[in-house]
């Protein structure tokens, strides 16, 4: 357990600090709060907020504190969401359940890996024939369309308006989409 516990906050954040400790059944350590409106300490028992000189060292030790605090906790929410967003991709993927998904990510390690893999190397992943190992390597691989943009549809589907230089099919009418 840890001498000091700096809290960044005032009266507001420490009680509730004080209160997670207490509900975990934990004696709280010695607290303090590093209040941002003028880098004001401030104490969970009646003592006064106490305020030092701004070129204190105690004080620029806290608000270093406080800042590797900001930037660890930032960081960490920051590859929390990236994490999210990249194995979210695979969620989209007809075919792909759990089981297959942990199978690729036991294999590749991770999104970045997989993505850079080949439809051979997809195929060697247990629970992937040629046929999905081909299917997701080209789902990765397909172009990223923007969420506002709707896919245009394959030049094989009629458009409802005539097709340049499309060559005539057997039993087409001409070129032109059928109503």
């Amino acid at each position: 357990m840890p001498d000091l516990v700096v809290i960044d906050g005032g009266r507001g954040q420490i009680g509730a600090a004080l209160k997670a400790f207490l509900a975990i059944e934990v004696e709280p350590p010695t607290l303090i709060g590093l209040a941002k409106k003028h880098e004001t300490i401030i104490f969970p028992d009646e003592r006064q907020p106490l305020n030092l000189p701004l070129n204190s060292p105690a004080l620029n030790l806290l608000q270093r504190l406080r800042d590797e605090a900001h930037r660890f906790a930032n960081t960490y929410n920051a590859d929390l969401r990236s994490k999210k967003i990249r194995e979210s991709v695979l969620d989209d993927f007809d075919g792909l359940g759990d089981v297959r998904r942990a199978a690729l990510m036991a294999h590749f390690g991770d999104i970045d890996r997989l993505k850079a893999a080949s439809a051979a190397e997809i195929r060697d992943v247990e629970g992937f024939g040629p046929k999905l190992a081909v299917e997701l390597y080209e789902y990765l691989h397909r172009p990223a369309l923007k969420k506002t943009e709707d896919p245009a549809p394959p030049v094989s589907e009629p458009v409802g308006e005539e097709l340049p230089d499309t060559p005539e099919a057997p039993g087409s009418a001409g070129g032109k989409a059928e109503s």
